[in-house]
């Protein structure tokens, strides 16, 4: 990937703030929230989250699980597209994996080689025999 790919994860806790302004805090749901990011279909609101979904930080994790968990619900309960509700549903099991690996890990191992930070031997084991996920 080269010198320039590293600096992708340089500031993870910097990746999340700008898309925090248009997110309030988890109550009310986004799906009803007054905030800019209600504007928005729900779908685009999935990928609105991501930043949090990506960050190296436990509390952004978190955030991200909150957030698809309140649009998925509201998703399911809205009785609209199911195909959209099926993929907040999927957006919010792999935000509950990405928050178990930064949990566990309190970074993404498989990140390491390419932002140069090296691999202690159990995240190595763990990246080789697949137990932890190489999103």
């Amino acid at each position: 990937m080269g010198a320039r790919a590293g600096r992708l994860f340089a500031s993870e806790a910097g990746d999340a703030a700008p898309h925090s302004s248009h997110l309030r805090p988890s109550s009310p749901p986004p799906a009803q929230d007054s905030s800019r990011a209600a504007r928005l279909a729900p779908i685009h609101r999935f990928f609105l989250f991501l930043p949090f979904e990506h960050a190296e930080d436990l509390g952004a994790q978190e955030r991200a699980v909150a957030l698809y968990a309140a649009e998925a619900a509201a998703a399911a309960a809205g009785g609209g597209d199911k195909t959209i509700a099926g993929a907040l549903g999927m957006g919010l099991k792999y935000a509950e994996s990405h928050r178990d690996v930064i949990a566990r890990w309190g970074r993404f191992p498989h990140r390491n080689a390419v932002v140069g930070r090296e691999s202690t031997a159990e995240e190595a084991a763990g990246l080789a025999d697949g137990s932890i996920p190489k999103f």
